[in-house]
C-alpha cells in the first residue's frame, strides 16, 4: 500500500516537473511574436538562359517585436499587379535586431511565362504604374518555427507626359 502511495505520489511529481519543463521550453516559441513587415528596396537583373530570368531582390525586413530574430534563411513571392513575377530563396544567416531592420539580398527566379504575363499586363495598363505584394518567411536559425513577413506597395513610374517632355 506504501508503495502505491509513492508511485501514484513520484507519478504526479515527474508530471508537474515535465509540465514545468515544458512551460520553461515554450517560452522561446514565437507564439506571440508579430509578423514581419517587408519592403521592396530593389530588383536587379542577373545573369538569365533563355527560358528563365534571374533577379538579385533586395529587401527591407522590420522587426515590430521587442526580441531579436536570427535567422538561416529567407523565402519569398513577388506579385506585381495581381500576377506572380517571381519567387526567391536564400540560405543566408540574418540578424533583424528588436525593434529594428536589416536588409536582405535574395536570388530570385521567374519563368518567362511569368515575365511575358507581367509585359502583356503592363501593356494593356495606360498607367505607368504598378502595384506589387511580397510574402514569405524567415526561417529562425534558434527554432523549427518561421516568422511571416508581408508587404505590399505601388511605385509610381514616369507619366506619359513626363516621357514625352524628355
Amino acid at each position: 500500500m506504501r508503495s502505491e502511495r509513492i508511485g501514484a505520489r513520484g507519478g504526479a511529481l515527474l508530471g508537474l516537473a515535465l509540465a514545468a519543463v515544458l512551460v520553461a521550453g515554450c517560452s522561446h516559441l514565437p507564439f506571440a511574436m508579430e509578423p514581419l513587415e517587408v519592403f521592396l528596396v530593389g530588383i536587379e537583373p542577373i545573369e538569365s538562359d533563355n527560358l528563365e530570368q534571374r533577379f538579385d531582390v533586395r529587401l527591407r525586413l522590420l522587426n515590430p517585436n521587442q526580441l531579436p530574430i536570427a535567422t538561416n534563411g529567407v523565402d519569398f513571392t513577388l506579385e506585381v499587379n495581381g500576377l506572380r513575377l517571381t519567387r526567391g530563396l536564400s540560405d543566408e544567416v540574418l540578424q533583424i535586431p528588436a525593434l529594428g531592420d536589416a536588409v536582405v539580398t535574395v536570388t530570385a527566379t521567374t519563368t518567362l511565362l511569368d515575365l511575358l504575363r507581367q509585359v502583356v499586363h503592363y501593356s494593356a495598363n495606360e498607367s505607368a504604374s504598378f502595384a506589387y505584394e511580397v510574402h514569405g518567411r524567415v526561417h529562425r536559425s534558434d527554432s523549427l518555427f518561421s516568422v511571416p513577413f508581408y508587404g505590399a506597395g505601388q511605385h509610381q513610374g514616369p507619366t506619359a507626359t513626363e516621357t514625352e517632355t524628355q
